[in-house]
C-alpha cells in the first residue's frame, strides 16, 4: 500500500491519496483556520458536487435534493449523497482520519479559503496528476520572486519540452513545417490564456520597456514569478490531456480550470519590474 503523499502549508501537514488523489478537506480547513462545515453548509458547494457528480457519471443517492435545506447539510450528508467524491473518516490526522475530497473539489476548497492556497492546492492536484500519483513528486517552484530563475529553468528545461514533444507527436503525421506551425500557435494561445497577448505583442511591450530591440530575446526570461508559474503550469495540464488523445487546443480548453484557478488575465506590466528585468537581461539560455 503506497504511503499517503504528505503536502505542508503553514507548518500543517496535510496528505493526498496517491491512488485517487483525494486531499484530507479537514486538515486543509485546518491549515487556513476555518470550519469545514461551514464550506457544507454553502449553496453552491452543493450544486458544484452534483455537477461533478453529473460529470463524472457517479452514482448519487440524492432523490430529493432537489428539496433539500443546504443549510444543514454537513461532511456526513454528503458521504451519503455523493460516496464517490467524498470520505469521512474518523480518527486523527496520523491514521488517516478526515473528511477527504475528489481532487477538483479539493482545489474549489482552497479557493472558498484563499486565493494564495487556491494556488497551491491546484500545483498539488496538477503533479499528481502529472506523475500519476507518485509519491516523490518532483517539488514545485515556489511562488516568491527569488525562484524566479529556478522556475524560468524548469520551464525551459521541462515544461516547454515535454509540450512541444506531445504536440509534435500529435501531428507526426504532418511534414516539419506543419509541426513548427502548430506548436507556434499552440505557444501563442497559452500566452493569450495567461496575458491576453500574443509572443509578439509581449516582445513589443517588453521591447519598448527595455529600449531595445528583443525580437532574438526568449521572452520568458523577463516574465514576473507568477506568470512563469502559470505558465508552467498550464503547460503540463496542455501536456497531460493532449497525452490522453485530445486535440491540442481542445487540450488547452481542458487544462485552463486546472491550472488557471483563480487567475485573472492581463497583459504583464514591465514597468514596476524594469530594474529587475535589467539585471536579469544577461540569463539567456545554455
Amino acid at each position: 500500500m503506497k504511503k499517503r503523499i504528505q503536502h505542508e502549508f503553514n507548518g500543517a501537514i496535510i496528505e493526498q491519496r496517491p491512488k485517487d488523489g483525494f486531499i484530507n478537506g479537514t486538515a486543509m480547513c485546518q491549515a487556513q483556520e476555518k470550519e469545514i462545515k461551514l464550506w457544507f453548509q454553502n449553496k453552491e458547494t452543493f450544486e458544484l458536487f452534483r455537477e461533478l457528480a453529473r460529470q463524472e457519471g457517479i452514482n448519487s443517492n440524492r432523490e430529493n435534493s432537489y428539496q433539500l435545506d443546504t443549510a444543514r447539510l454537513s461532511a456526513t450528508k454528503y458521504v451519503k449523497m455523493f460516496p464517490g467524491l467524498i470520505i469521512s473518516k474518523r480518527g486523527g490526522f496520523d491514521v488517516g482520519g478526515g473528511t477527504w475530497l475528489h481532487p477538483k473539489l479539493a482545489i474549489a476548497l482552497a479557493q472558498w479559503c484563499s486565493p494564495v492556497f487556491a494556488l497551491q492546492v491546484s500545483d498539488w492536484v496538477m503533479r499528481w496528476m502529472m506523475t500519476s500519483g507518485e509519491t516523490n513528486p518532483v517539488k514545485l517552484p515556489q511562488v516568491p520572486d527569488a525562484q524566479r530563475v529556478d522556475l524560468r529553468l524548469e520551464l525551459r528545461d521541462e515544461a516547454r519540452v515535454l509540450l512541444v514533444n506531445a504536440v509534435r507527436d500529435y501531428y507526426s503525421d504532418f511534414e516539419e513545417g506543419h509541426k513548427q506551425l502548430m506548436c507556434a500557435r499552440i505557444h501563442d494561445e497559452i500566452n493569450r490564456r495567461i496575458t491576453g497577448q500574443t509572443s509578439s505583442e509581449i516582445r513589443f511591450e517588453l521591447s519598448k520597456h527595455m529600449g531595445r530591440d528583443m525580437s532574438s530575446e526568449l521572452i520568458r526570461d523577463y516574465f514576473p514569478t507568477n506568470y512563469l508559474s502559470r505558465y508552467s503550469m498550464l503547460c503540463n495540464a496542455t501536456t497531460h490531456f493532449i497525452r490522453e488523445g485530445n486535440p491540442p487546443f481542445d487540450a488547452i480548453k481542458m487544462a485552463v480550470p486546472v491550472a488557471l484557478i483563480g487567475w485573472r488575465v492581463r497583459p504583464i506590466e514591465f514597468a514596476p519590474h524594469f530594474n529587475r528585468l535589467r539585471k536579469m537581461a544577461d540569463l539567456s539560455p545554455q
